[in-house]
């Protein structure tokens, strides 16, 4: 009696990995739902997932997961554990600096396109790399997405831009209404900035920044050679000096980061009209768009000071983010 019970369990046992071989060519092969092989074979959902899991568990099915054939794949993802990213894109580098930024603003168009579902909210700031994602913006119908500028005017010739003017031309891609700031980035002194900050539409506007789905900031380095260092711009003299002597490395939206991401401690933040580094880490998903000659050491310290969540960066930074 033992060997006859012992061969029947036997038999049983084998009965049910043909069971499961049979639902797992179904699942897997025929792309059949759980419902329908459920229905196929007398059995519940409940019972179809069950065995579908202790196949995977035993290991009677395995999966194998090939690369594309995207150069960068491997680098962008090694990136994002490193650095604890939702998700790094990564372009193509070029000798020609222009090219490459504007390769950095059609990844950025793409990737804001296949994000977006309709009804969000965006904060804006402004910069070379997010001007060549709104030229690379095709004209769409979003009509109650809200695109709004998270820091004021920048105070010089190249208004083009500046976070109004880029905020005006992507509501205009999106079939959109821009919320707009009426004020520069930065004014001579605390009490002005107050003024214009508690200005009832910059105090809507700057509310509805911080409570956005999605932010859109370039990382700009903080060097003789950079926007906000050029004549008639909106740091003096004395900014840039304070700013230098503290270890400002680079900003984001005008909010000033030493190496380690941290955000520099002087009265300038006082005079600033815009959301501040702590509002823009609240947004639930923050894109950074940087790259090009000589941007790794600030790109590195946003990431240091988590301060973005998905970062659109070109081969040669990425590469110098990894060593």
């Amino acid at each position: 009696m033992f060997v006859y019970e012992h061969l029947y369990e036997n038999f049983m046992n084998s009965k049910q990995q043909t069971l499961i071989y049979k639902i797992l060519k179904d699942y897997y092969e025929k792309r059949k739902t759980q419902q329908f092989i459920a229905d196929k074979y007398g059995l519940s959902r409940i019972m179809v997932s069950r065995l579908i899991t202790k196949a995977i568990n035993e290991k009677m099915v395995e999966f194998i997961i090939h690369e594309p054939e995207d150069p960068f794949a491997k680098l962008e993802r090694e990136i994002e554990i490193k650095y604890e990213l939702k998700e790094v894109l990564i372009t193509p580098t070029f000798k020609d600096n222009q090219r490459t930024v504007e390769e950095l603003g059609r990844a950025g168009a793409n990737y804001m396109l296949r994000s977006l579902k309709g009804n969000e909210s965006v904060s804006v700031s402004w910069g070379h790399t997010l001007l060549a994602l709104v030229n690379a913006l095709p004209k769409s119908n979003f009509p109650d997405i809200n695109i709004i500028q998270m820091i004021g005017g920048l105070g010089y010739p190249e208004e083009q831009l500046s976070g109004n003017e880029l905020v005006r031309r992507m509501a205009n891609a999106f079939n959109a209404v821009p919320k707009l700031l009426n004020s520069p980035g930065i004014v001579s002194s605390k009490e002005i900035s107050e003024a214009l900050r508690n200005d009832p539409q910059n105090a809507s506007t700057l509310s509805l920044a911080r409570k956005a789905d999605m932010a859109l900031v370039g990382i700009g380095r903080f060097s003789r050679e950079s926007l906000l260092q050029k004549p008639n711009s909106i740091l003096t003299p004395d900014d840039v000096e304070a700013l230098e002597t503290k270890g400002a490395v680079g900003d984001i939206s005008l909010q000033f980061i030493n190496e380690n991401g941290e955000l520099i401690e002087d009265d300038i933040n006082e005079r600033i009209i815009g959301i501040s580094l702590n509002d823009l880490k609240k947004i639930p998903r923050v894109i950074g768009i940087s790259g090009g000659k000589d941007k790794c050491i600030t790109v590195k310290a946003a990431l240091k000071g988590k301060v973005i969540d998905v970062l659109i960066t070109d081969k040669e930074t990425a590469d110098r983010l990894m060593q």
